[in-house]
């Protein structure tokens, strides 16, 4: 009696079903794409769409737009109709370029406009991109120090590895200890 309940309850109990982790696929920027996430479907306008973008990557990047350009440098800029746009990390200048202003505000509610413009405005997200890449490669880079492990399990840095002021505190440590 007791193996038959046993065996109905069993029978109604809810089966799981196991997962099936699917693969992801890198995205890149060939075809439209943009590995960051943006939604490639939203009517955001060339400036929303680049400062999201640019926001999504890093929180050091901006940008800044100006209405007027230095004539030696930009002959082809028409005061009144194009934008200067820059894109700052932290609060340095790295990159620059002309668009006119109709194109950069305009919303984007045909799919043909959409595609277009994140076709322009992805070339500017991908060069902030890869450097943003090779900027992070380096940092990180530069933060693996090697470390020594002592018998108690305390971590101690290599000489080579500490900077002037480190070694200068060392050697006072050594001395003080050394005069005890």
């Amino acid at each position: 009696m007791i193996n038959n309940d046993y065996n109905l309850c069993m029978s109604k109990r809810k089966k799981t079903k196991k997962k099936v982790v699917k693969k992801s696929l890198t995205k890149t920027w060939e075809d439209g794409n943009n590995p960051i996430g943006l939604n490639l479907n939203s009517p955001m306008s060339y400036e929303k769409y680049l400062k999201h973008g640019l926001e999504t990557l890093s929180k050091h990047f901006s940008i800044r737009t100006y209405k007027l350009a230095p004539k030696d440098e930009y002959p082809q800029f028409i005061r009144g109709k194009d934008l200067r746009v820059q894109i700052y990390w932290k609060k340095e200048s790295k990159y620059e370029f002309l668009i006119e202003q109709t194109f950069y505000y305009q919303s984007n509610r045909n799919k043909e406009d959409r595609k277009y413009m994140r076709q322009f405005a992805n070339i500017h997200l991908k060069s902030a991109h890869d450097a943003w890449l090779k900027a992070k490669a380096l940092h990180e880079k530069n933060e693996k120090k090697t470390k020594k492990v002592t018998k108690t399990g305390k971590v101690t840095k290599k000489w080579e590895d500490a900077n002037s002021a480190t070694q200068e505190n060392m050697e006072s440590r050594l001395k003080k200890e050394a005069n005890k």
